[in-house]
């Protein structure tokens, strides 16, 4: 049986298991899709008439560009303990995790334009469809 430590997942009775790297990978491709995202919401909706759609800029912008804290409540023996910390999901904890630049990420979501995020976003959506398109012309 496998060690509790690694991740593996059953598939038609096989259990796999993928590479050290290939597992942080997928991690990482995730986490970076949030980040697409958020621009994608910010330079998309920014100018929009639509009063939710602009909410939905709002939202991404602070996302993105604002430094966010929350206060955060400890108990230490008798003592309560409030701090202002920055929440796990932020963009600074997200590009610290990932080894990315905040400032770097920052300036290309600000240099993008409505085309680009959608050339952008075309890509990263349809890319698997021709994955998929090819291994049905195979089979």
């Amino acid at each position: 049986m496998a060690r509790s430590d690694n991740f593996m997942v059953l598939v038609d009775e096989e259990l796999i298991q993928p590479r050290k790297d290939e597992l942080y990978e997928n991690f990482r491709l995730l986490w970076i899709k949030v980040i697409l995202r958020a621009t994608y919401d910010w330079v998309l909706y920014r100018d929009s008439k639509s009063r939710a759609a602009q909410r939905i800029a709002e939202n991404a912008y602070k996302w993105l560009f604002e430094d966010y804290f929350e206060k955060v409540r400890y108990r230490e023996k008798n003592k309560i303990i409030i701090k202002m910390e920055r929440p796990f999901n932020s963009l600074f904890f997200l590009c610290e995790e990932l080894d990315l630049d905040i400032t770097t990420v920052r300036a290309f979501a600000r240099r993008l334009n409505k085309k680009q995020i959608r050339k952008l976003e075309f890509f990263t959506r349809h890319r698997k469809q021709r994955e998929k398109k090819k291994i049905v012309e195979i089979l």
